[in-house]
């Protein structure tokens, strides 16, 4: 994004609206999240509650603009913000205000695509005041709430047999114990991929799929690849993934496209 300062007027009346929009969502957010707080305190429920709070990735890049919209959705974008049927977003420079340092947005796998807040709050069960920098993934929340309620993660339905949860349950996290978390973490979306194990992580975006390899402890903003160092860690990060994505039935994205015609 250029520097403010070179903008003309009504670049940044443009900006200062969108700017204005995203922090109106966050205020809305956080009055209703308070008015559920209350809610439960006056329900006598607030001390039974655990609350959660994250995103599913990280700031959007996109634009709401060309034919890939939906017209309604085009018409919205032309109207005023103080319209409540206005729909905007904070485009390229907007995601790497709210992703940075972090690398690219959602879509990729880097950590700007990936990396994202989560906030617990629960007495007697979240330990209070605590940062913890162990990843976690969204799989787990399933595995956390049904610990937390008491109850097991059901086997069928309907005399059907159900895919097991492959979570896991973040309460000893929440209570400040040791955890041991996941072996490795996976990520596909459309042709972009990831491997988290430990500190390191492997990583490529479509169409170019050459596997990188950055320190995320040193490294979070995924600046140095260290695949041509690290050629024996590559090789087993990728059977890793190979073996994951068989497993799962991940469609080499190349192939959907070309299926689609595309």
């Amino acid at each position: 994004m250029p520097a403010w300062e070179t903008l003309s007027q009504e670049e940044k009346e443009q900006w200062d609206t969108k700017m204005a929009v995203y922090a109106a969502m966050i205020d809305r957010m956080d009055q209703n999240i308070g008015r559920l707080r209350q809610t439960l305190r006056e329900l006598g429920q607030d001390q039974n509650t655990v609350l959660m709070f994250l995103s599913d990735n990280g700031g959007s890049n996109e634009s709401i603009k060309g034919p890939g919209f939906r017209p309604e959705i085009l018409e919205a974008n032309n109207k005023p913000a103080s319209d409540p049927t206005s729909f905007t977003a904070y485009e390229f420079a907007g995601a790497s205000v709210s992703n940075s340092p972090f690398r690219l947005f959602k879509h990729w796998e880097y950590e700007g695509g990936t990396a994202t807040p989560f906030i617990a709050y629960g007495p007697g069960i979240v330990q209070p005041g605590r940062t913890v920098a162990q990843p976690g993934h969204l799989v787990d929340l399933m595995a956390t709430c049904l610990e937390l309620a008491g109850v097991s993660y059901p086997k069928s339905f309907k005399n059907n047999p159900i895919t097991p949860t492959e979570g896991i349950s973040l309460v000893p996290v929440l209570k400040g114990n040791s955890w041991s978390g996941h072996e490795a973490l996976f990520f596909e979306h459309e042709g972009n991929r990831a491997v988290r194990q430990g500190k390191w992580k492997l990583v490529s975006d479509f169409p170019d799929n050459k596997w990188q390899l950055y320190d995320t402890q040193v490294d979070r903003s995924e600046l140095k690849d260290l695949s041509a160092q690290n050629p024996q860690k590559v090789q087993e990060m990728t059977a890793l993934y190979d073996k994951w994505a068989a497993r799962v039935g991940v469609i080499p994205f190349g192939q959907l496209a070309k299926g689609k015609g595309e």
